[in-house]
């Protein structure tokens, strides 16, 4: 029986495409899940790109995120982020499973407000010439900037700055359109 299913499975995936039908020029749309968990504190988002396949290789797009985050340690209130950015990836093979590199730059709105970037590793996995699955690892970065702490005594005034920026990997699963 398992050797009927991997027979089935491997003939859907060789639908008579060769390795030039890949990733062709023209549009292209990736939509994608991200989490991360250290149990203290979750991260959880998706988000939507959309641009331009220059030919097998190169990328060019813009896209929309949004990130959750909940601390588990003290239940304080969810955070969001809504990224929004530009993005560039480079598909290293000309073949139906490639590693890739991405890169997303751009500025963060909401509760994590900021510059935001993005660079990611993964392995993408083409069913069609504009249909495919990708796994990821990535660092993301939401540069929030700078908080003032300001306090008043009878005869004193102090304030300080903090910076909190916020830093993550994250795993991601998506598809490509």
């Amino acid at each position: 029986m398992m050797k009927k299913i991997l027979f089935v499975m491997m003939c859907l995936i060789n639908l008579n495409a060769s390795a030039d039908d890949f990733r062709t020029k023209g549009y292209m749309g990736f939509g994608e899940e991200s989490t991360l968990t250290d149990f203290d504190k979750w991260w959880g988002g998706v988000s939507t790109t959309h641009g331009y396949q220059i030919n097998p290789h190169f990328f060019v797009g813009g896209g929309v995120g949004v990130l959750f985050s909940y601390n588990n340690k003290n239940n304080s209130k969810s955070k969001v982020g809504v990224p929004l950015y530009g993005d560039f990836r480079y598909t290293m093979l000309k073949s139906r499973v490639t590693p890739f590199f991405e890169g997303k730059v751009g500025y963060s709105v909401a509760d994590y407000k900021g510059f935001y970037a993005s660079p990611t590793i993964g392995v993408d996995v083409a069913i069609t010439e504009k249909f495919g699955l990708y796994g990821a690892l990535a660092y993301e970065y939401y540069g929030i900037g700078e908080s003032r702490i300001v306090s008043y005594s009878r005869y004193s005034y102090y304030s300080t700055s903090k910076t909190s920026d916020l830093h993550t990997m994250t795993v991601r699963i998506g598809v490509h359109f």
